[in-house]
């Protein structure tokens, strides 16, 4: 055995010695490219690049379109598209939309846009925008034109309950969750402009699974809950889905468990269903969420 204080075995003839690893700046490369003033003089409530690519007609089949260059800003009543590669290698406008409330909406109120997200439509790029009145308008790129306005309030006599998170959901591109400020998520089918799912939650927050058979929603007191789509409303065409009977959280019974974790503490789980199926997974420690 070598001690500690034996010298090195020597470096043997064509044997390269490592460099050095030196750390290296790569923001060094990095500069300031464009600056973009919207006309609006307003404040932007959201951006987002389209993450879903358009399904363009081919010879004997559908293409996929990459429309990831596709930028929205959204504003108090302006939606502004941006592309960022067909415009001389930098991010600039496209096309513009001005929002307008809807007729016969009380003054009371102010009218601002809240939300937007894209969603996947065949032919064409689109952008549904959730606003104050809660409204949620389809605007198509390619047709420069706002293609729907589906209202959430249509049965509601009393105040209107605003939008307050849009979110498409990732396989079905008939299918958008929207969350609303009394806390409920609503799930519609966008063709048959009907509501299939109401689902009375706490949220403040909400996203949906990259698969899509959930969505987890977090609430004002730290709390989160991941709930199941029931399978029922998946690929439904505009007809069934005009048939549908939508279908309501309140319905729904709770199962509790308690268990103990080995340290003292208890635990609950609370498994909700919705329809028949299991829904929510909620986790209590010592009367804490």
């Amino acid at each position: 055995m070598q001690s500690a204080s034996q010298p090195s075995q020597p470096q043997r003839k064509g044997q390269e010695q490592p460099e050095e690893q030196k750390p290296v700046n790569i923001f060094a490369n990095f500069h300031l490219r464009r600056i973009v003033k919207e006309n609006h003089g307003q404040p932007i409530y959201r951006c987002c690049y389209n993450k879903y690519p358009s399904m363009m007609s081919g010879i004997a089949f559908l293409e996929e379109i990459d429309t990831s260059n596709i930028y929205a800003t959204l504003s108090e009543q302006q939606v502004n598209f941006y592309d960022n590669e067909h415009c001389g290698d930098h991010l600039d406008i496209i096309s513009q939309f001005t929002v307008k409330p809807k007729p016969g909406r009380s003054p009371k109120s102010p009218f601002k846009l809240v939300t937007c997200t894209w969603v996947r439509r065949e032919f064409e790029t689109v952008l549904a925008v959730g606003d104050s009145d809660g409204c949620i308008r389809l605007l198509s790129l390619a047709m420069s034109k706002e293609t729907d306005c589906i209202d959430t309030n249509s049965d509601v006599t009393t105040t209107p309950i605003s939008i307050v998170e849009l979110h498409a959901h990732p396989i079905d591109s008939e299918l958008l969750f929207s969350l609303m400020s009394d806390s409920t998520v609503q799930l519609w089918h966008l063709s048959a402009r009907r509501c299939l799912c109401i689902f009375k939650t706490n949220a403040t927050v909400m996203d949906v699974h990259s698969k899509g058979y959930a969505f987890v929603t977090g609430a004002a007191d730290g709390s989160l809950a991941e709930w199941t789509i029931p399978s029922s409303v998946h690929a439904l065409d505009k007809k069934a889905a005009t048939k549908f009977t939508p279908i309501q959280s309140e319905d729904h019974k709770v199962h509790e468990v308690s268990l103990d974790a080995g340290t003292g503490k208890c635990a609950t789980v609370a498994v909700d269903a919705v329809g028949g199926e299991p829904n929510t997974l909620r986790l209590q420690l010592d009367g804490q969420k």
